[in-house]
């Protein structure tokens, strides 16, 4: 009677452990990272009897697939980045596509007013549109920068935001590592809790974990950085670079040590926002840092090959690129260096490129390497400057001036050509009569001349210095038929272009060159006869000339960005580098919004995956409730049998 009183008590426990366990998946059906969980029952026989004496609860067991758990973790890393890395991208996609705020926009209606005044060059109203129109490019240069800057600003404190959830996640998970190898035995839901860490952290920073034989798990980042070593967690820090304070760094704490780790991760948002700064943001704002660059030292330097209208030397339309606080802040010092400030020239912007350079002196010589590795040469120029070329022998178009105090052995720096070129870009002529559009020279056939013979207007092939250039003109070339060439004043030297001799009727190209070096260009057509003269002057009240105008127009078809030293007719125009800019940012967004909509399927996969495993089915559990609630009764109407029986049998004795 007793044994079936305990048979009865042991139905009674065992589907009291069924309703509970259902009851508990119930009501974690929506607790993320829960694993469905089912109680385990076997008979509890005794040795040596056939009767049977109840049965038994043995285990709870958690339905949980370990490929399918990672597989989820490892789709959520690849996801959360790409999605991350999406809307980064998407942003400055947007930003250099909009068209009130484009550069190309800006750069139309900046020629577009230079072949204006062309028409007119004399026109005051023409001649204020172009400054205007500067003034307005410029603008659209700093407002692009600062964006940019802006968007580094905020990408910057997101990292170390996330480093902080990483730091969180990683202490969460050494506790419960400690949790569970301490209880020999860990519950489903001590697992359950870490699992579901661990997918949280790696929606952070890509992982992988090692499982240890206490049951604690040791977590890694994708390249194998320690984040959680059993119960002890390592910290991550974004902190400023030491090459670079506006860049930022991720350094690990271990035992004590810190170390850079952040061109190691992949994977999880800081690993998107990682990607996004080093791919996108970056490359962007010194692609248009060097398109500013070049405008402004190209626009100057034809201006400074002209007249304005009071007969002056051009001045310049934009700022000076080269002041000592602009070359001094385009070397970033390292933070051990000694007190030395370098300082960076631009010499010829339409030779830079896009990438910083690491520069390292050793106390007798400096090495240099381009961001990507890529080693360069550094010589000394007569200056006591520093010129750099790559193995082919481009030269990437700016020196370094070591400054004073000059470099001690082992300081560091990183040479930003032109991070800053659009930020520091700025109109600076206010007054319109001092814009050079006249050319600095004019030519003319003496009106006593006895043949048909024409020369064209001059054009002046070295730098224009109009005080040594005055005191050489004007020049008078007299035609030498015997010799059929032009008799030349004491010092001039004339060569001829054009291959063979003169040929009369047809175009002669020459170059002159004066004593003091200066260097020119005309050409003679026609019939000269003996004696004709022919004057080469300076271009005094030429106030309707318009050559250096169109010059300066020309420069928006001219191949002037990322020219090739060994090629001159390499390059491309200033709206198409903005254009290949464009491309491959846009380029880059649409690969990132395919890639961002395939993690997206692959993580919802691997989701479904892993709940089809552990996930909690409402409708099974609410089943199992009922029948573990009729089994549950009919224990209860053993044991209530048994006491029938046992009063019956106490009734029979009386």
């Amino acid at each position: 009677m007793s044994n079936l009183i305990h048979i009865g008590q042991s139905g009674l426990a065992a589907s009291r452990g069924h309703l509970n366990v259902a009851g508990h998946n119930i009501s974690n059906a929506h607790t993320p990272g829960f694993s469905r969980q089912q109680a385990l029952q076997a008979s509890r026989g005794e040795m040596g009897t056939s009767m049977g004496s109840g049965t038994r609860l043995t285990d709870i067991r958690r339905h949980y697939n370990e490929y399918l758990t990672c597989a989820q973790r490892s789709s959520t890393s690849l996801a959360t980045e790409a999605s991350t890395y999406l809307a980064q991208i998407s942003a400055i996609d947007g930003l250099l596509a909009d068209a009130p705020s484009s550069i190309s926009g800006g750069l139309q209606q900046f020629f577009s007013a230079l072949q204006a005044a062309s028409k007119n060059p004399a026109g005051l109203p023409e001649r204020q549109g172009i400054l205007s129109e500067a003034e307005a490019l410029a603008r659209r240069f700093n407002a692009i920068d600062s964006q940019l800057a802006e968007q580094a600003k905020q990408c910057h404190q997101q990292m170390r935001d996330v480093a902080g959830e990483i730091n969180r996640l990683s202490t969460q998970i050494a506790a419960l590592n400690q949790s569970i190898a301490s209880s020999g035995e860990a519950s489903p839901d001590l697992l359950d809790a870490r699992d579901e860490a661990l997918r949280q952290l790696s929606g952070f920073i890509g992982i992988s974990t090692v499982k240890q034989d206490n049951g604690s798990v040791n977590v890694l980042t994708a390249s194998g950085a320690p984040l959680v070593l059993g119960h002890q967690a390592n910290q991550l820090e974004v902190v400023p670079a030491q090459g670079d304070p506006q860049r930022f760094e991720v350094h690990l704490l271990e035992g004590g040590e810190r170390r850079n780790i952040g061109g190691q991760i992949s994977g999880g948002e800081l690993g998107g926002l990682i990607r996004h700064s080093l791919e996108a943001l970056e490359p962007a704002r010194r692609a248009i840092g060097r398109m500013a660059l070049v405008l402004g030292q190209e626009v100057n330097r034809q201006l400074a090959a002209g007249l304005n209208l009071n007969g002056e030397a051009g001045k310049g339309l934009f700022a000076d690129c080269n002041t000592q606080e602009l070359a001094e802040l385009r070397v970033k010092a390292h933070a051990s260096n000694s007190a030395a400030r370098p300082q960076l020239h631009i010499q010829d912007a339409r030779l830079l490129g896009t990438q910083d350079v690491q520069l390292e002196f050793d106390g007798s010589r400096y090495r240099a390497r381009l961001e990507d590795g890529t080693p360069l040469n550094v010589t000394i120029n007569a200056a006591g400057d520093l010129t750099f070329t790559d193995a082919e022998g481009r030269d990437l178009g700016f020196t370094v001036a070591p400054g004073f105090p000059p470099p001690a052995a082992g300081d560091r720096f990183t040479l930003q050509p032109t991070a800053r070129g659009a930020a520091d870009i700025n109109a600076c002529l206010k007054n319109p009569a001092e814009l050079a559009l006249a050319a600095p020279l004019r030519s003319q056939a003496d009106e006593g001349n006895k043949g048909s013979a024409s020369i064209s207007a001059p054009e002046l092939l070295s730098r224009l210095d109009l005080p040594e250039l005055s005191s050489h003109l004007p020049l008078t070339l007299r035609w030498n038929e015997q010799a059929k060439g032009f008799d030349l004043p004491a010092g001039a030297k004339l060569s001829r272009i054009n291959p063979g001799d003169f040929q009369d009727g047809q175009e002669n190209r020459y170059e002159l060159q004066l004593s003091d070096g200066s260097r020119l260009q005309f050409s003679l057509s026609g019939h000269p006869k003996n004696g004709d003269k022919f004057e080469i002057a300076i271009n005094q009240g030429g106030i309707k000339d318009n050559r250096n105008a169109l010059k300066l127009a020309d420069l928006q078809k001219k191949s002037i960005v990322g020219v090739d030293s060994r090629r001159p007719d390499s390059g491309a125009s200033l709206a198409g580098s903005y254009g290949e800019l464009l491309m491959q940012v846009g380029s880059k967004t649409a690969q990132a919004r395919q890639d961002h909509e395939a993690c997206g399927l692959i993580l919802q996969q691997t989701t479904n995956n892993r709940n089809s495993v552990s996930a909690v089915d409402i409708d099974e559990e609410g089943a199992n409730l009922l029948r573990y609630q009729q089994h549950y009764a009919a224990a209860a109407q053993v044991i209530q049998v048994a006491r029938d029986l046992f009063d019956s049998l106490l009734a029979s004795l009386r």
